[in-house]
């Protein structure tokens, strides 16, 4: 049986109590006590400590007894399944496997289950939960043991009932939490994911033995899923593909599951590997049931693609013969990746240049580009094909000359010249219509760009951030006139500035604009003398200066280009009333607009610009 005889024993990290509460309790009585008996304090102190630790060591002895029943059943069942991993590990290293031994292991694991069948459907959730987990562990131990000694009938009626627990017990099963000797413990997945994947692998053995097929493709799929050792997944594998064979099911799945056999067998250590092949689960073993996946069913779509991905593992098997074969199958079936072609014609190993030649030829029919030209030329001339090489050499040339050319016509040397406006801005009545321009240039990836901006009658926005929530009293709007200046740095991402393209961008804008506000009447009252001038003008300079960051995209033809960014920032705002006779530091207004206002505030800045233009 060559799982059994071959692999280890798994077992989830759990506890074994070493010594029962009142071995542990002599062992410290019997220490203290010595102590305070050879200490030279006087005899009355003495018996008077000697109670006082009988006391303290007493106690938690007693708190150790405190389990409850169903919390003793659980207690007393793990006892006993820690004690099974010698006596399991025994009989598996035994060269005889004696079947002698299985009627006391079975005893045991009797005595562990009568104790767990013991606690009551009213006990908490979880602590039936870790009996179900400790039961169905046992009943697998009970399996294994008879798989060890070749009882496979029996291995698999005892594996078959606890397959709902092994399906089922997932990530979201654990932590398990459960009392073991007065001490809480914890079982994670990952102590019982080996378990539970070696479980899966001898139930697919044990019903290969048994010939039932039909279970092994779900057993052995499960535990390809969960294996994290390469040497039970060739197993596994191997498993699976018998099994489907024996059904007659050569589809798909068989022809992937090969190659999977030769990876998985490349992946095993020289030491397995040794193992693997003295029970003949060679690599070949992959190979053959390819090959003859595609004679029962030739139906398969994407031969060729499959016997490429084989060439490929075989090479990594070092049978160089096996791949060179692998590849000519792949060449007939009509498969012509380039990767794959190129790969061909470098195969240095293979038995003839007739190979490498097929491949250098199906290249050569099919499009290149300028590198792949010349790499091409490169194997023909290892080839000793000259005339083959030197055609795809200067092919290879006028590609790139071509690309060059191509490349300076449509980016125009790498520099451009933007000249735009903003239509939009004209969209308005003549009153409250802006004038402005952008111009810049742009050099690979990036993008210098300054803007000027003669605004007629924009609404006002209440932009200053140190107001104190105070509501306008009027219904008035204000609008401004005046000048808005930008310089914007961009950066291209991840493209550069080129024509025919679209290019995304982001940069940091640097700003100023002066707004002249609309006039503005309110009662002004001096602070200090109390005196009210009553409906005094106002016509407000507000300068800001602006710094945002600026992001978008620019969508550039042959001539012409649109821009569309936006502007996320900040301003810096001088904010005079443009009145001599009166400041905001002295004088109170009956006008929000003005009433505890800042001389210099911050705003923010937030606006969205498109553009068109020409793109020289």
């Amino acid at each position: 049986m060559q799982f059994f005889v071959n692999h280890k024993w798994y077992k989830n990290n759990l506890p074994i109590a070493l010594n029962n509460s009142y071995d542990i309790l002599l062992k410290r009585m019997n220490k203290y006590f010595d102590t305070i008996i050879k200490s030279s304090l006087p005899m009355s102190f003495k018996i008077t400590l000697s109670l006082a630790l009988i006391g303290i060591l007493i106690t938690p002895s007693i708190k150790a007894q405190s389990l409850t029943p169903d919390e003793k059943y659980l207690n007393d069942a793990v006892h006993i399944y820690d004690k099974l991993n010698p006596e399991v590990d025994n009989l598996q290293s035994s060269p005889k496997r004696e079947k002698s031994a299985v009627p006391k292991i079975e005893k045991s694991i009797n005595q562990a289950v009568a104790l767990l069948d013991n606690i009551s459907p009213a006990a908490p959730e979880e602590l039936k939960k870790v009996s179900r987990y400790f039961r169905s562990n046992l009943e697998y131990d009970r399996g294994y043991i008879y798989g060890l000694v070749g009882n496979y009938k029996k291995m698999n009626d005892y594996l078959l009932p606890v397959k709902d627990f092994f399906d089922n017990a997932d990530e979201s099963y654990f932590p398990l939490q459960y009392k073991f000797e007065d001490k809480n413990y914890s079982i994670a997945y990952s102590n019982f994911e080996s378990i539970r994947a070696v479980y899966y692998s001898a139930f697919s053995e044990g019903c290969m033995k048994m010939k039932n097929y039909e279970l092994v493709p779900e057993l052995a799929r499960k535990g390809l899923s969960i294996s994290k050792d390469n040497y039970v997944k060739v197993l596994v594998i191997d498993y699976l593909i018998t099994s489907k064979s024996n059904l007659g099911k050569f589809d798909e799945e068989m022809a992937d599951q090969s190659i999977n056999y030769i990876n998985t067998y490349n992946s095993n250590d020289p030491k397995d590997k040794v193992a693997l092949d003295s029970f003949e689960y060679s690599y070949k073993r992959g190979w053959d049931c390819l090959l003859k996946t595609f004679e029962h069913n030739p139906t398969i779509t994407n031969q060729g693609s499959y016997y490429a991905r084989a060439a490929t593992a075989l090479i990594k098997a070092n049978d160089n013969e096996l791949a060179g074969l692998a590849y000519q199958k792949a060449l007939d079936a009509g498969y012509r990746d380039k990767d794959f072609l190129f790969e061909v014609a470098q195969f240095d190993a293979a038995p003839n240049k007739s190979l490498r030649t097929r491949a250098c030829d199906a290249l050569a029919a099919i499009s290149l580009d300028c590198y792949e030209m010349d790499r091409l030329a490169k194997l023909y001339s290892a080839l000793g094909m000259q005339k083959e090489s030197s055609a795809f050499e200067k092919k290879a040339h006028k590609c790139e000359a071509k690309n060059e050319k191509m490349v300076a016509r449509g980016s125009g040397g790498g520099f451009h010249l933007y000249l735009g406006t903003y239509p939009f801005r004209f969209m308005s009545p003549k009153d409250y219509r802006d004038y402005g321009a952008v111009g810049g240039f742009t050099a690979g990836k990036f993008m210098l760009l300054g803007s000027y901006m003669k605004v007629n009658k924009n609404r006002y926005a209440w932009t200053d951030m140190s107001f104190r929530n105070i509501s306008d009293n009027t219904s008035q709007n204000y609008f401004w006139s005046g000048k808005d200046i930008n310089l914007t740095f961009r950066f291209a991402t991840p493209k550069k500035f080129e024509k025919k393209t679209t290019t995304l961008y982001l940069g940091p804008q640097f700003g100023y604009s002066e707004r002249k506000l609309s006039s503005i009447t309110t009662d002004v009252t001096n602070i200090a003398t109390s005196q009210t001038d009553n409906a005094v003008s106002f016509e407000p300079l507000d300068k800001q200066y602006q710094l945002a960051l600026n992001y978008g995209a620019i969508s550039a033809g042959k001539f012409l280009a649109v821009d569309f960014n936006i502007s996320l920032g900040a301003s810096y705002c001088d904010f005079s009333l443009e009145n001599p006779k009166y400041n905001l530091k002295d004088f109170k207004f009956t006008h929000s607009y003005l009433d505890h206002r800042d001389e210099w505030h911050w705003g923010m800045v937030l606006r969205c610009n498109l553009t068109i233009g020409f793109y020289l």
